[in-house]
């Protein structure tokens, strides 16, 4: 059950790019251990000369809600509601929360980078780890750069393709991605799974013949092997049999290792008086521990530092929504932790 559980919180609907201008509702129905999983997705454009950003944006760093929109997220089980959140959409698909009225007008930036987590799955604008760590730290200026369903590899897109440095003004402060170690792995090298959660749209990096990282368009480029995760994926009995494909090795390990390391030099290209950290987040169920020790050790040999947060189970109702993200007491956990580490250092 706890497998099934937080596989859930994965299986997130690919309706955030909508292929006109206009306002948009989305619906997504799919069974759960023998109950209907409903979410839907109102959309609604502030903008709507943002289509052809919105399409390149979708292109390059993978699936976003459109530039400059508010955004309706229900979640059912049957017919109890989950959550009812309203996200506010700004630049490059990026969150949008309500800034510290009392931060000073000299300070630092935090940049803090990750996937639905980060972004604030089923939390309100105020609820997300950034409006919490903006309270906590009103000597920085924090910005949201987490992707729904993503991964590193998204956020270096985003790096090397936008001018991110425009939407903050401090060129001196710190950059955290927080790195959960149950499903990132995957996240990263496109697997099996990961291919039916993204749709292949997430940009593939790999390493060329010199071992250097190199990026070959997205998953949906990697014609066949893509192609027969998709057959397998459409199979339930073949899906069953071969759960977890392909096993993570070493090759993978330096794959995100360089994910990082590229992503620290492109922060520090625009920020050059920055700090930039790795959160190695082992809040889940089950971990690749094998994967995380020598991804750990990769990290630091390759001049990144890194912070381990405090072990949250991700199907605690006091800190989780039923579907396994982080509700507002589980974001402000995190928040707290953070903070805490930056005010001591």
């Amino acid at each position: 059950m706890k497998i099934k559980m937080t596989f859930l919180i994965f299986l997130f609907p690919f309706l955030c790019f909508s292929s006109n201008s206009n306002d948009s509702i989305r619906e997504n129905t799919f069974d759960f251990n023998g109950e209907k999983i409903t979410e839907i997705l109102k959309i609604y454009f502030l903008d709507d000369k943002n289509f052809n950003n919105n399409k390149q944006l979708f292109q390059t760093i993978g699936n976003t809600f459109p530039i400059n929109s508010h955004v309706i997220h229900i979640k059912k089980i049957k017919d109890k509601t989950i959550f009812e959140a309203k996200y506010t959409i700004g630049d490059y698909g990026l969150r949008v929360f309500p800034k510290n009225s009392s931060a000073k007008k000299d300070k630092n930036h935090l940049i803090i980078a990750g996937d639905s987590m980060v972004f604030g799955e089923g939390c309100q604008d105020n609820e997300t780890i950034t409006a919490h760590l903006s309270k906590n730290l009103p000597d920085y200026e924090v910005l949201n750069l987490g992707h729904r369903g993503g991964g590193p590899h998204n956020t270096l897109a985003l790096f090397e393709n936008y001018p991110i440095e425009k939407l903050i003004n401090q060129k001196k402060g710190i950059f955290m991605y927080d790195f959960f170690t149950q499903y990132m792995f995957e996240r990263v090298i496109g697997s099996k799974n990961y291919v039916a959660w993204d749709r292949g749209q997430s940009p593939y990096y790999d390493l060329n013949n010199n071992g250097e990282l190199e990026r070959y368009g997205n998953f949906n480029d990697r014609f066949f092997t893509s192609l027969i995760y998709k057959f397998i994926n459409s199979w339930p009995w073949l899906n069953k049999l071969l759960p977890i494909l392909p096993r993570i090795n070493e090759h993978h390990i330096n794959i995100i290792t360089k994910v990082f390391v590229k992503m620290k030099k492109a922060y520090l290209s625009k920020f050059p008086d920055g700090k930039f950290f790795v959160i190695i987040n082992n809040s889940s169920v089950f971990n690749p521990e094998n994967s995380i020790q020598i991804l750990k050790n990769n990290l630091i040999k390759s001049g990144i530092e890194i912070i381990e947060l405090p072990f949250i189970p991700l199907l605690n109702e006091t800190y989780n929504f039923k579907d396994g993200h982080f509700n507002g007491r589980g974001q402000k956990l995190q928040a707290d932790a953070i903070s805490h580490h930056i005010l001591l250092n």
